[in-house]
């Protein structure tokens, strides 16, 4: 009998479901997907287990697996009224948007992101080969998770 055996197939279901499917269910019990916190915005922060304890990944494997999310002007949209459209669970957090990767001039590829720097919330941009951190997050819809 399982310790859950209170609880309605139905239960399950919308676990997975709320996951993305099997596969996404299955890379959480593997301990490949972590997630983090949602907010009331629709949006949720996910971030890869290493950086969850602390540690650090490359910026191309936090969005390997990560379906686009948002138009590539969601940035533009979040800082056009960041007191009211920018949750505050996100201080302190850099915080990347799949859609918005593009090349630099150099043709490295490159990823924008929202951070906070005295007290203000700017964009920046990063090489998709750089390194992350805990304090660094992915947006994506809190309906994947």
């Amino acid at each position: 009998m399982s310790k859950y055996g209170h609880r309605s197939v139905n239960w399950f279901e919308a676990i997975v479901n709320k996951l993305g499917g099997e596969a996404q269910a299955e890379r959480l019990l593997r301990g490949e997907l972590a997630v983090v916190e949602s907010n009331t915005n629709g949006d949720a922060l996910w971030q890869t287990p290493a950086q969850a304890a602390g540690g650090a990944c490359s910026l191309q494997r936090l969005l390997l697996d990560a379906a686009p999310h948002g138009e590539t002007h969601t940035i533009d949209w979040y800082l056009e009224d960041p007191e009211n459209r920018i949750p505050k669970e996100w201080e302190g957090k850099c915080v990347f948007f799949s859609n918005s990767k593009f090349r630099g001039s150099g043709g490295d590829r490159c990823v924008r992101f929202l951070y906070q720097s005295g007290g203000r919330w700017c964009r920046g941009c990063s090489w998709v080969s750089d390194l992350v951190y805990d304090y660094s997050f992915l947006a994506v819809p809190a309906s994947a998770l």
